[in-house]
This record gives C-alpha cells, structure tokens and sequence, in this order.
C-alpha cells in the first residue's frame, strides 16, 4: 500500500538488517551466488533477533526457535563471531549430555549517531544497540539559514563522532518537514529554510556510513510504538507541538505516511478565526483570507507571543 511503511520490520528489524554482515563469497554463477548472500543474510538477521529479543541462547536452541539446520547456525554463528557482533558467554544447562556453549547478543559492538533537529537547537547522541546514551551534544540552531543549520549539523556529527568508541552502524536524524524516507531527501522543510535538499547523500558522503532521514513526528511515533507508550498497542496518533506542530499515525502497526509523506503535516491545516487582524494578515501570506493555519495559532512562537 503506498504511503505505508511497515514498522514491525523497519523498527524489530531495520537494525538486525544493518548489522547482517557480508556473506560468505562462494564459486556459483553471479545470478545463483546472489541468490544464496540474499539467503544467507536473511538467516543472519533471523538468527540476530532471537540473540537480540530472548539471548543468550545455545546453537541448539537457535536452531530450534528459528528452524534453521543445525549446521547452518554453527556457520552462521562462526560469521557473527568473527564479525565481533556476539559472543560467547557461559555454558547452558545440560539435558543429559555435554552442556551447551551460550551465545549473546553484544550491545556494544557498534555505536549509533543519532540527532534530532525538532526544536531551536539540535540534540545528538551516540548510543549503543539498545539504544542507550553513551555520548551527547546539544546548542543552538540559526534557523535563519539552511546552510548554516547544514553547518550546524556538520558539527554536532563531528562532535558527537569524536567520542566515538566503536565501529558506528550508522547515522539517523530527524527533521520537521515533508521527507522521503526513502531517499533521504528533505523536499521542505520551512522552519529551517530546506527545500529540496538531498541530506541522506550529503551525511553519507562526508561520514562514509549509511544515513537515514526521517520526519520528527514520524520518528517520534516510532519510538513511542518501539520504546514508549504504545509498545503494548498496534495503533496511535502521536501529536507533536514545538517551534512547529505535526503528527506521526500508526495503523495497525504500520507508520502512514500518506500521499507526498504529508499524512501528519497538520500545522498547515486551515482554520477558520474570530481574530480579523491575525485572519487578515495570514490571509494575505497564504491567500486565505480569514483562514490561519494551526501552527500559527498553536506553534510555540504563537504561545509564546500570546503569553507576553
């Protein structure tokens, strides 16, 4: 379904699959070897989710939750142990025989940079793979220019990867505006004067690591539907009101985006007002005469000027 992106897989999965290490070359034809890596990294990823939600876990049980050949999972596992990204960790218990080696998860094999860039300053942290703080930076933010909130970006990333202690899986930043997940490219976004930029690429290019870009609503529901209060449910509406106002929707477990990813732009919904001056004004900005926009009602700089 278009406008539909399915969380259970980017959220559970999305970081099993970054971290599936490359496969095992072998002499077969280009077309069948393909086919084999792509197998192959699919039973990597399966194999690192059942470490990652329910380990540590002997050989034996891994190929009994996951219905993999035993053989395959010792071979796998000898990828995933030179690769640094389990270890083993303990003996389990005997069900009559030698005991078995236990296998675990290591949260700390990579590091994730991540940065926020919702508010009028730009949050940054470096976690670990259950995403834990290990590092952060935060200052302001000149919204008054796109290229210098892109040098503001530049440097929070180059700060936070000073502190680095790890091999980094990858960089995530959020942003307000209309954004293609997909691309990475940030079509608008008003309150830091972005129009068609290619962020994903430009984060790539500079740090070498794959980049991912995200609405802030968007993201903001995904981590509430992972994280906070919506792990028990399949479903919310995520408000959010900042120097902007939007919303991030999750349907039956699926983040929607909507036609344009627009779904939850909501701060340029129209609405009708009593105020002849604030409707005139606006009116004359959006061609709306008598019509104001929420975020201009209920964005913080709204707030904040009704308060004063």
């Amino acid at each position: 379904m278009a406008g539909v992106v399915d969380l259970r897989r980017r959220t559970r999965l999305g970081l099993l699959h970054a971290l599936s290490p490359r496969a095992a070359a072998t002499s077969v034809t280009p077309m069948a070897k393909f086919g084999i890596q792509q197998l192959r990294n699919a039973n990597q990823r399966l194999l690192l989710r059942e470490l990652y939600r329910n380990g540590p876990l002997s050989r034996a049980e891994l190929a009994r939750r996951t219905r993999l050949s035993r053989p395959s999972v010792s071979s796998i596992m000898r990828d995933l142990l030179d690769e640094g990204l389990v270890a083993e960790q303990g003996m389990g218990v005997s069900s009559g025989g030698k005991p078995p080696i236990l296998v675990a998860f290591l949260d700390d094999a990579r590091q994730i940079a991540a940065v926020d860039l919702s508010c009028n300053r730009l949050d940054g942290a470096l976690t670990d793979l259950r995403g834990r703080f290990q590092a952060r930076v935060s200052h302001p933010l000149d919204r008054r220019d796109g290229d210098a909130v892109l040098a503001s970006l530049f440097a929070g990333l180059d700060q936070l990867l000073e502190q680095r202690r790890r091999p980094l899986l990858g960089i995530g930043i959020s942003t307000p505006g209309l954004v293609d997940t997909g691309t990475g490219m940030v079509h608008y976004a008003a309150n830091l004067r972005w129009r068609k930029l290619p962020l994903a690429n430009l984060v790539q290019e500079r740090y070498g690591v794959r980049t991912w870009v995200a609405n802030d609503a968007n993201m903001a529901a995904v981590g509430e539907l992972g994280f906070g209060k919506g792990s028990s449910g399949d479903s919310l509406v995520l408000l959010q009101a900042g120097l902007g106002v939007g919303a991030g929707l999750v349907i039956n477990g699926e983040l929607y985006l909507g036609a344009g990813a627009a779904a939850g732009e909501i701060g340029f919904m129209g609405l009708p007002t009593c105020d002849e001056e604030l409707g005139t004004r606006n009116g004359a900005a959006n061609g709306w005469p008598g019509i104001v926009d929420l975020e201009t009602l209920a964005g913080s700089q709204a707030l904040l000027a009704q308060a004063r």
